[in-house]
Order: structure tokens, then sequence, then C-alpha cells
């Protein structure tokens, strides 16, 4: 899990999930509550997914933040 702050100075939780046919997302889980948010992942394995999340900076985690869909919507993740 990492945390960090958006452009807003917002804070948020960053961590690893997976999707249906083991697709690796990142969640973003806003403090205090509120929308959480998904963002699609290169890696392919749980072990790459940290491994990718630990090598992002927080501007990096910021631009994830703002491509990102909400977590219940079931569009499909452009590519």
């Amino acid at each position: 899990m990492r945390a960090f702050r958006d452009r807003n100075s917002r804070r948020w939780d960053a961590v690893v999930g997976r999707e249906s046919y083991g697709i690796q997302v990142l969640l973003f889980l806003p403090e205090g509550g509120g929308e959480m948010r998904k963002a699609v992942m290169v890696s392919i394995t749980r072990l790459e997914a940290h491994r990718e999340l630990d090598a992002l900076t927080d501007a990096e985690l910021c631009e994830r933040l703002d491509r990102s869909q909400p977590w219940d919507s079931d569009t499909l993740f452009p590519d």
C-alpha cells in the first residue's frame, strides 16, 4: 500500500487489486471515504504488481488516478 496526495492535496491510499480474469489493478481509496477508483496495471502477476506499485512516483500515481475510473464501473479499460 502507498499513501500519496493528489494535485488538490487530498490524501489517497493506492493498493494492488485484481479484476476478473486476473487483470491487476491499482485501487485508489480516498482518505475520509468517498468514491473508490481503479486503474489497470501493466503487471501480470500479483508479485509484479506490488513491484510496479513500489516503483511508481507520487506524480505517476497522480497520473494513474487522473486516468482511473470508478471502482464499480462496468466499462472496459481502454487500451
